[in-house]
């Protein structure tokens, strides 16, 4: 179901611009957010994410999310391992590559009707818990 709303994504970069973080939701899939809602509530705000809990220290709502996407232990601890390298490169060389946020969620949703993450939700988590400003690439929805 959601990869038919993959289709609708058009790459061009509308523009590129510093957006506040609390205008950025996370993204909506309808066939994985029972799980999502499971491990950190109806909410698709960066601040309540598992990527957030996992930068305050607590990695269970991150780990346990993977293993509810059907990920084994092996995949989740190289995930963690990939995700804690990626802080340590943001905290001493910035963002290299801007995340890619949509002008509107993918999929109409009640829980978001502005900007979603397309691409780099590790990368906008980190940003954001750090305060660090950083530019996004938005693109349109066709």
């Amino acid at each position: 179901m959601f990869a038919e709303y993959l289709k609708r994504i058009k790459s061009e970069t509308v523009e590129t611009r510093i957006v506040p973080y609390c205008e950025i939701k996370c993204q909506y899939n309808p066939d994985r957010f029972n799980a999502w809602k499971s491990v950190v509530g109806k909410t698709l705000d960066i601040d309540k994410s598992p990527h957030w809990y996992f930068l305050n220290g607590n990695y269970y709502p991150y780990e346990r999310l993977q293993k509810l996407y059907g990920r084994n232990d092996v995949w989740v601890i190289n995930k963690v391992l990939k995700f804690e390298k990626l802080i340590d490169d943001i905290l001493q060389n910035g963002i290299k590559d801007p995340p890619i946020v949509l002008e509107s969620p993918i999929v109409e949703n009640e829980y978001n009707d502005g900007l979603e993450i397309w691409e780099g939700h590790h990368r906008l988590a980190i940003a954001s818990y750090y305060r660090l400003e950083t530019k996004v690439n938005i693109c349109r929805i066709v």
